[in-house]
């Protein structure tokens, strides 16, 4: 009777063993929450620690949570910013800390999302060596030859896996609940380091088709690498033949006498870009240290794509191509050894430079330019020897400062997230694409790589491509190309693109991500209408124009906003909300919602006008969108 009364004291049920999202309901907070953290206790001290000198509300603890660690809120579930709490900041402390443990694997796709993959993006089911066979065989066939069949894997290979990285950040996060609606943990940090280490060690999917694709491929490989050591993930990247094949590692021979290689792409971008971060006109090192590393570098290979067996990477070390010199890079000498490409990347992981320039990028992913002098140097200070990805992660994001008023909302999202962000907040879930990938009705198996003949390769891509849910992905995606300027896997340059959004804004650019709320709102529509659970869906859109009937356009666009949008106060101070549409910016809203003749049209209709995508293209498009 003790504990119900301190419990009932304290504003909350008596403890249950953690906060989940099962139980977060139920979890009253007035104003702490009757659970304390458990795993993200410390994380949780440095969010409290915060707030005694400004820091973040819940309700901006969650969206920042989403924004910074993830791609953006979205509205569903208990974990929402109309519902936040001290509890819902106990839960985000908890599932931060779950998500950096689980850094050291890679995650498990839930079984809606693998269904939705098995049915849609039956190509990302493959392993390399079944989809360049099923390939060679479809260019050996006349029949092939003439429908261009291998072309066509080739292709929606590219796309599907590039589907499959979209699929991931979008409903990653998110699970069926008992009662089956969707559950929405919100954070995604597997799927945001991901992006960023795939961009840093860049590889353009055009020159390394062959390699790349595949469950096998190079963003899975990648992928599995990302809660290790520095030292570890470089030596998995340089073993990959996608990245031997696209800085034409493959061709680079070191001639017998000399030693001399005859290919210096990789070791020139081994040091100016994946390590060290400097040029040699800045001193560091010279053409010499280029010429010693790209010298061990050779023999470094890859087995021809037709020759690679099942469940092998491809890789291999070819003596016969190696130098058989000792090379110098940055002072030390490395004999010949099929290792010693290892023993440079440990000595380019442990440099100071390398530990600065990697530091640089993540803590320009995480902090505003005012903070992070001192967040790089505790990123720094975490390295170690080899750089424990995780260990540096960690000492990021469990900082204080990274909780702070400072770092909140003022970094503008990248071009990749920005589509991400509104389909987010929109509604996209898992369940809806997974009951649309079942009324496709195809599977992995309609792909049997050993028997398909090249008109049922036409006719499969073809079918798969028809699917409402890959529609919907790809209607997407191409927001993301259009506003990047490039396919998100083609990007040229080994640098890859820009991170920082800040980088792309012009009035083109705010044009296009002006127009993101309509556009993304209406793929939606490619849907079936019946049991959607986007914020555009027919019940949604029979309860706002219910509410514009009975209350007024003004309420209706309040509640519409801050209820299902979950996006502020659109009328009030700052308070607790997540954020607050500028005065301007309401005015607006005001006028054009109240106007039923400026409604936005539905995507197939030039007659049908729908206030909620009206709605969805006024708080989307905005400046609101563009800061994470």
């Amino acid at each position: 009777m003790r504990a119900l009364v301190l419990a009932a004291l304290l504003g909350g049920l008596p403890c249950a063993a953690q906060v989940t999202l099962a139980n977060l309901a139920n979890l009253r907070s007035s104003p702490q929450c009757a659970q304390r953290p458990t795993v993200g206790a410390g994380l949780y001290a440095a969010i409290v620690a915060q707030r005694a000198s400004g820091g973040l509300t819940d309700a901006q603890v969650l969206m920042h949570a989403a924004s910074r660690l993830g791609f953006g809120p979205g509205p569903h579930g208990p974990l929402t910013l109309m519902k936040a709490s001290d509890c819902t900041t106990v839960f985000v402390a908890d599932e931060l800390a779950r998500q950096l443990a689980a850094l050291t694997s890679a995650p498990v796709d839930s079984a809606d999302v693998t269904e939705v993959r098995n049915r849609t993006l039956a190509l990302t089911t493959f392993t390399r060596f079944e989809l360049n066979t099923s390939v060679v065989r479809q260019q050996a066939d006349p029949r092939g030859v003439e429908l261009n069949s291998w072309g066509t894997y080739w292709y929606d290979a590219r796309r599907q896996l590039s589907f499959l990285k979209e699929l991931r950040e979008l409903v990653g996060s998110q699970s069926r609940s008992a009662t089956g609606t969707v559950d929405d943990r919100q954070l995604a940090l597997y799927e945001v380091l991901h992006e960023l280490w795939l961009n840093h060690f860049n590889v353009n999917t055009e020159k390394s088709t062959t390699y790349y694709y595949g469950s096998d491929g190079y963003p899975m490989q990648l992928g599995s690498a990302l809660g290790g050591t520095f030292e570890a993930l470089l030596v998995k990247v340089l073993r990959e033949p996608g990245m031997l094949y696209y800085l034409d590692n493959a061709s680079n021979r070191c001639d017998p006498v000399t030693g001399v290689a005859s290919n210096q792409n990789l070791a020139r971008e081994l040091l100016e870009l994946h390590t060290l971060g400097i040029g040699p006109e800045a001193g560091v090192y010279g053409q010499a240290d280029v010429e010693g590393a790209a010298a061990a570098l050779c023999g470094w290979n890859a087995h021809p794509y037709t020759a690679v067996s099942s469940g092998v990477s491809g890789f291999v070390y070819n003596s016969a191509l190696a130098s058989p010199k000792t090379v110098r890079v940055l002072g030390v000498d490395y004999p010949p050894s099929a290792t010693r490409v290892e023993a440079l990347a440990k000595d380019l992981a442990k440099h100071p430079l390398t530990r600065t320039n990697v530091c640089k990028k993540l803590v320009a992913r995480f902090y505003a330019p005012a903070l992070r002098a001192a967040a790089q140097t505790a990123c720094e200070t975490s390295w170690g020897a080899t750089g424990n990805l995780t260990t540096v992660v960690t000492a990021l994001v469990s900082r204080n400062a990274f909780w702070a008023q400072a770092n909140y909302r003022n970094l503008q999202r990248s071009p990749v997230e920005l589509p991400l962000a509104v389909a987010r907040a929109q509604g996209v879930n898992l369940i809806d694409l997974r009951d649309a990938a079942v009324a496709g009705a195809l599977t992995r198996a309609d792909f049997a790589p050993a028997t398909i003949t090249p008109d049922e390769v036409i006719a499969r891509c073809t079918a798969l491509r028809s699917t409402t849910a890959h529609k919907l992905l790809d209607r997407i995606m191409q927001q993301s190309n259009t506003l990047l300027g490039a396919v998100r896997t083609e990007v040229g340059p080994p640098i890859g693109y820009r991170l920082d959004g800040a980088a792309y804004v012009s009035s083109a650019f705010i044009d296009d991500a002006s127009r993101l709320g309509l556009e993304v709102g209406s793929a939606f529509d490619l849907l079936a209408p019946a049991a959607r659970r986007d914020l555009g869906s027919p019940t949604a859109r029979t309860a706002l124009d219910q509410r514009r009937t009975s209350s007024g356009s003004n309420a209706a666009l309040e509640w519409y906003v801050e209820t299902q949008l979950g996006f502020g106060d659109v009328v009030g101070a700052a308070g607790s909300q997540a954020f607050v549409f500028p005065a301007a910016q309401q005015s607006v809203m005001r006028a054009v919602f109240a106007n039923t003749a400026s409604w936005a049209y539905h995507l197939n209709s030039s007659t049908n006008k729908r206030s909620h995508n009206t709605l969805l293209g006024l708080t989307l498009g905005t400046q609101e969108l563009l800061w994470r």
